[in-house]
């Protein structure tokens, strides 16, 4: 056999020796890999080993000289694993039961994750409850749901779910049925909505936070935004002459979103200015979430509500003021429905000057509340 390859301008430039129809170069770094050159200018990796036997890995370039270096390794190491497995009574795991739950999230992430506007917080909760080098064959059911009996929280619940769905993707085990999880934390209806009394003193105490949470508070209570929406807000979106705010709104909790035009109140508008700077995220809160909700319930006295429910008490309170609700659903970005939905086939108008009333409203009325005042219905 003649030259070994080691490199990829070593396969480009080998060719079929001088006299032969085809020619076959040994590849430095695995045992038996050889690439195969035809006098019409083919060159295949080939392994051939007692082990393995004769395998054909692919036609170069479509397959690289690491591809086919990494595919060899594979199939000696599985033949190896195999041997032993047989002979020796011994159970030892492939490549591909080997993986730690670090790299399964890892691989979800690239493939799925990556799109979703909750996979980065709901990782973290993954990492916080379960063993990143933990091997996730090995994961039973009770290992899943341990964290879900100790903690006894929506957020253990949701974490244990989110892994079932990321284990399913990856094809390892069975998931967590739901009823499980349901009997160990029941969840209430999701309704709450901040009294008067509540929603001033949340909006007192958050002067007590740092001043970018305060601020993250604030744009929630004043903008009836999603938490992720408020997160995607840059300072190149928001117009302040204008007086509106490019959103990045999501629909639905999947991995898409749609830019729509938003007018933005007095209030709100001073609340990212105060964020502004040349560009990038207005407010980049990091992931302290769990914590600073706890501390605002600490700080103000309040308890049993969540991020969501400011978004449902800003609602309640445009209803209150009395925004017609077709344009208060349009401030809540909420996707059309039924005769609605029909209704904007039609009309093309963007109830800008409308939506814009309607914030104001709302801002208002969390400042009357604030204040100890009543709020004023039109």
């Amino acid at each position: 056999m003649a030259r070994a390859i080691s490199t990829d301008a070593a396969v480009r430039a080998a060719t079929v020796n001088p006299g032969q129809v085809r020619s076959d170069f040994a590849v430095d770094g695995v045992p038996g890999l050889r690439l195969r050159v035809t006098a019409k200018g083919t060159k295949t990796f080939r392994l051939e080993s007692r082990k393995t036997g004769k395998v054909t890995l692919g036609e170069y370039p479509i397959i690289t000289l690491a591809d086919a270096r990494r595919a060899a390794n594979i199939l000696i190491a599985e033949a190896d694993r195999q041997t032993v497995n047989g002979k020796a009574g011994q159970k030892v795991l492939a490549a591909q039961d080997r993986r730690t739950l670090a790299d399964v999230l890892d691989a979800y992430s690239e493939d799925v994750g990556h799109g979703l506007a909750s996979w980065g917080d709901m990782r973290t909760q993954i990492e916080r409850r379960y063993s990143p080098d933990r091997v996730v064959i090995k994961m039973t059911e009770d290992d899943m749901l341990a964290p879900v009996r100790r903690d006894r929280n929506v957020a253990a619940k949701r974490a244990c779910r989110y892994l079932s769905t990321v284990l399913r993707w990856a094809d390892v085990g069975r998931p967590v049925s739901n009823k499980k999880l349901d009997d160990l934390v029941p969840e209430t209806p999701q309704d709450r909505v901040l009294s008067d009394a509540e929603l001033r003193a949340v909006v007192l105490a958050t002067s007590k936070l740092t001043p970018l949470w305060r601020d993250f508070t604030l744009a929630l209570v004043y903008s009836m935004r999603r938490r992720q929406e408020i997160l995607g807000a840059h300072v190149e979106h928001v117009d302040f002459d204008a007086g509106i705010w490019q959103a990045r709104i999501f629909k639905t909790r999947g991995k898409s979103h749609k830019v729509e035009a938003h007018p933005i109140s007095p209030q709100l508008a001073e609340v990212f200015r105060k964020r502004g700077f040349e560009s990038g995220p207005l407010f980049p809160v990091g992931s302290n979430f769990d914590r600073t909700l706890k501390r605002l319930h600490e700080l103000s006295e309040t308890s049993g509500w969540t991020w969501h429910d400011l978004r449902r008490t800003g609602r309640t309170i445009m209803g209150r003021a009395g925004v017609n609700p077709l344009i208060a659903e349009r401030c809540m970005g909420h996707a059309l429905a039924g005769a609605a939905r029909m209704q904007a086939v039609y009309d093309h108008y963007d109830y800008g000057d409308e939506m814009r009333d309607a914030y104001v409203r709302l801002a208002d009325a969390v400042d009357h509340i604030v204040e100890g005042k009543a709020v004023r219905r039109g």
